[in-house]
């Protein structure tokens, strides 16, 4: 996964470069948190770009009809490219596309907890939140993933099911 990761990256660097027509510099940050991977590809003072990669935890419950309740989990692994956009001094608006590659899918009833078959393995979203970078390092983030792709949930190819995340997030950068 590293070495996948590390190509994503050096073409989005590439890509940035070239885009700079009248030149000037590139400067590329690599942060890390315990969870998550993320670079910042810094390409003037009022725009970079920040891929990164998380483990994200998603599901639902639904109770019907019928007694008892349904719950699903389903965990993805996630790589958001997000164009990030300084506001103040240390706060950051962040929007971008997202894919998801599921990890694992699972139904909870009152009598089972069983894999869920028929779950599409790849999740496509548009992701729009905001960050804020404390001086030492902490951030504090709240992110909105709109999911674009029928995850497949439903069973049923006349309905649809998507993902619709709100993700709050508190970290720190080294």
């Amino acid at each position: 996964v590293a070495v996948h990761i590390e190509q994503v990256l050096l073409n989005l660097i590439i890509n940035a470069r070239q885009a700079m027509k009248s030149g000037g510099n590139l400067k590329v940050e690599l942060k890390t948190c315990p969870e998550q991977e993320v670079a910042e590809i810094i390409v003037s003072d009022k725009f970079s770009i920040q891929p990164e990669l998380l483990y994200s935890g998603q599901g639902a419950t639904y109770t019907g009809s019928v007694p008892g309740f349904r719950r699903y989990k389903l965990n993805y692994i996630t790589l958001p490219v997000l164009a990030k956009f300084p506001v103040l001094k240390g706060l950051y608006l962040e929007t971008g596309p997202q894919v998801g590659i599921l990890i694992s899918a699972k139904e909870k009833t009152n009598d089972s907890n069983d894999k869920i078959k028929g779950i599409k393995t790849i999740d496509f979203g548009l992701n729009a939140g905001l960050n804020y970078e404390f001086k030492n390092g902490v951030f504090i983030q709240g992110r909105y993933n709109l999911g674009l792709s029928d995850t497949g949930a439903t069973g049923d190819p006349n309905k649809r099911a998507s993902n619709s995340v709100i993700q709050i997030s508190l970290g720190c950068l080294f």
